[in-house]
């Protein structure tokens, strides 16, 4: 705004800040601070008083912590999803290798060699790999640009033009050919390297293995229906096909419950930080007025139950050197507040009868790391310095233009010799829905208009709306995300249980052979399925709990420069047990439902 503005709005009549720009580095700090030094010390030279010198982060841009908190969400999930794709890669290539081993032994038999088939097998992969790229560079460029104009667009900016980056190209491919053959070197090297007779004579009614503690313990178990403790000892059969598919679908779960709680944590978050804002309209003033005056303006405004007076001043903590000192906001509520709600994490919050008392957040701290509870603290009031106790520290989430305190109302206007005035007044209505704030902001404008006092109005719900619209990007990402992994999870019991019935053939013709009814043979391995689905349910819960720890370290260090609180998300759990039911049912009815469409002499002839 220009000065006359300004000064209509309660504002200084002259320039109180000086901004100045390097002539040398952007982003040398020491180099910064020296010239910065310079310039303070002639101002003090010609009488001028320098408050406060501000460094802020140079050469970053502003919106860095949300690009960073993007940027930190995408790599982690990113590369849960690599490692789950590495693992439906090695359950497919398993699949195909157990699909052909006759045919390995026929190759064997007329002359190859175990390097050739590695060779031919590996070459198939290879051959996928390149597909799957020609799929995923076009895509991928386009999913980049997008989400990058979204961010930019967000940030109030102009995205530039479409690039693809080298470094991403040369990163897809490393990716997309070397992670399928190192997923497949494994059980390609295993199937190629059966002999003649191992693979010729395989029917699928391999020998069991030597039973070990699992098979022995299910062997005891005893008063279950028989369909469901042959379902039990088909699971086991394969331990480390078991291991791999219970490894991605937990692996997959964990980070769809994390997701969620994730924003559980958010959300409790920004819930805590509200306890600092509870009025549901709060009034600004452009000066200090009698809270006599503001009472009778107010009086009459229907919907309004209570109101408090707040004094609120931008004013300055002097350093040790007795020159520099910190920017702060100081908000000094009434003794007998019950607008504010605070997070104490050491000593206590302000009492009725403290004078010179002051409570700091944890954004001062991340300032002046050396104050603790106990110190004093030189508060510049008028150009007069007065020593305040620390009383207590209070946490809050978000990254506030200037750190916050807060000091008993007493106090201040004692200092300032404002008593009975305020510059903030906090209401509450008699509902604390978004649309009776709103029709209770309406007519307060109005009146203060009427009454020609400059303020400025807004309403508690829409606070709360833009610390949520903070986290509705990134809750979107993680949402994608999350349903990426869950599909791919899917996709690798559907090949699991693939597998596991192909396997079984013949086994399935001899049950059927003996009379077993196409749904009785069903159920046995959709019992399975939902056996391992239910497994890894239990166990993703367990495992979600140290991911949910670091999303959130990360997330709430970078974008609310706190920790964000510990919140294990139940919905969560429910939806991922819902999808993991329903994918294990789908990924075990369709091999299934193949198998017994085959007739029994098909069957008992499967080689």
């Amino acid at each position: 705004v220009d000065g006359p503005t300004l000064a209509w709005l309660g504002g200084p009549a002259q320039y109180q800040w000086v901004t100045l720009v390097n002539s040398g580095s952007h982003t040398d700090v020491a180099e910064i601070r020296a010239v910065a030094d310079r310039v303070a010390d002639g101002m003090r030279a010609s009488g001028r008083e320098v408050l406060n010198i501000n460094i802020h982060n140079p050469g970053v841009h502003p919106a860095q912590p949300t690009i960073d908190t993007v940027l930190l969400l995408m790599g982690a999930l990113g590369v849960l999803a690599l490692f789950l794709s590495a693992f439906l890669v090695v359950n497919t290539i398993t699949a195909l290798m157990g699909q052909q081993v006759r045919q390995i032994g026929i190759m064997k038999a007329v002359g190859a060699t175990t390097s050739q088939i590695a060779a031919l097998y590996l070459a198939v992969v290879l051959a996928f790999g390149l597909i799957a790229l020609a799929l995923a560079m076009p895509l991928s460029a386009l999913m980049a640009y997008g989400l990058t104009r979204m961010l930019v667009t967000n940030m109030n900016a102009t995205p530039g033009p479409f690039t693809i980056p080298p470094a991403s190209l040369a990163l897809q491919l490393i990716i997309g050919l070397a992670v399928p053959l190192l997923g497949a070197l494994v059980p390609v090297l295993n199937g190629a390297g059966l002999t003649v007779r191992q693979a010729i004579s395989s029917y699928g009614l391999s020998t069991p293995a030597k039973p070990g503690l699992l098979d022995r313990l299910l062997e005891s178990l005893r008063g279950l229906p028989r369909p469901l403790l042959l379902s039990l000892r088909n699971t086991v059969r394969r331990k480390g096909r078991l291991a791999l598919t219970l490894s991605t679908l937990v692996l997959g779960g964990a980070t769809f419950i994390a997701v969620f709680s994730v924003r559980s944590s958010m959300y409790a978050e920004f819930d805590q930080a509200y306890g600092y804002a509870q009025a549901d309209v709060n009034v600004d003033l452009a000066g200090s007025i009698p809270m006599a005056r503001l009472e009778a303006a107010v009086d009459g405004v229907p919907g309004v139950v209570a109101m408090e007076g707040w004094a609120t001043r931008d004013l300055n903590i002097v350093k040790p050197d007795g020159e520099n000192s910190d920017r702060v906001v100081v908000l000094a509520p009434p003794a007998s507040s019950r607008l504010v709600d605070p997070v104490i994490t050491d000593g206590r919050w302000l009492e009725s009868g403290d004078k010179n008392a002051i409570v700091v957040g944890n954004h001062f701290l991340a300032l002046r790391p050396d104050v603790g509870v106990g110190d004093t603290l030189t508060l510049r009031v008028d150009k007069q310095n007065t020593a305040f106790t620390v009383v207590g520290v209070f946490r809050m989430a978000g990254d506030p233009p200037l750190p916050l305190t807060y000091v008993s109302y007493d106090a201040l206007s004692a200092l300032e010799g404002t008593a009975g005035q305020v510059n903030s007044l906090r209401l509450v209505t008699d509902r604390h829905d978004a649309e009776r704030q709103n029709e209770v902001l309406a007519v307060l404008q109005a009146r203060f208009r009427e009454l020609d006092l400059p303020a400025t109005l807004s309403t508690g719900s829409a606070a709360i709306d833009v610390q949520r619209s903070q986290s509705d990007l990134l809750v979107t990402l993680l949402m994608l995300m999350a349903l990426l992994i869950a599909v791919v999870g899917g996709l690798g019991l559907m090949g699991t249980m693939g597998l596991n019935v192909l396997e079984r053939t013949r086994e399935i013709g001899v049950m059927r052979a003996i009379g077993a009814e196409n749904r009785a043979i069903m159920e046995l391995v959709v019992v399975e399925g939902l056996l391992i689905g239910l497994v890894s349910c239990a166990l993703s819960v367990v495992a979600a709990i140290p991911i949910t720890l670091i999303l959130n370290a990360g997330l709430g260090s970078t974008l609310l420069k706190v920790p964000l609180v510990f919140r294990m998300s139940v919905p969560g759990m429910a939806i991922w047990l819902a999808v993991v039911l329903m994918l294990a049912g789908l990924a075990s009815a369709l091999p299934a439902r193949n198998a017994v469409r085959l007739t029994v002499r098909d069957v008992l002839a499967y080689e």
